[in-house]
C-alpha cells in the first residue's frame, strides 16, 4: 500500500478504502482474500491513527507525510531519502 493505494495481485491500483469491503474491485479480485475477516487485528496492532483490514492484515493508516515505524508501532514523520 502506497499513497492511499492497494496495489492487486495482477498489478492494477485501487484506492485503499475499496479493499475487504465486501465487492471485488481488482480483477483478479485479490482485493477481498487473505485477512479480510480479521476484524479484531486492528485492535491487536494499537494505531496511533486509523486503522484498516487488508487481504495481507491490519494496517495503520498514516497521514501524508508520515510513515509507520515497525519499531514504536506508532505513525511519525517519514525520513528524508
Amino acid at each position: 500500500m502506497t499513497n492511499g493505494k492497494f496495489l492487486c495481485k495482477d498489478g492494477e491500483c485501487i484506492d485503499v478504502n475499496k479493499a475487504c469491503d465486501g465487492s471485488k474491485d481488482c480483477s483478479d479480485g485479490s482485493d477481498e482474500g487473505g485477512s479480510c475477516n480479521g476484524k479484531s487485528d486492528c485492535d491487536v496492532l494499537k494505531c496511533n491513527g486509523p486503522c484498516k483490514i487488508l487481504p495481507s492484515g491490519a494496517s495503520c493508516m498514516c497521514k501524508d507525510g508520515t510513515e509507520f515505524n515497525e519499531k514504536t508501532q506508532k505513525c511519525g514523520v517519514s525520513k528524508i531519502r
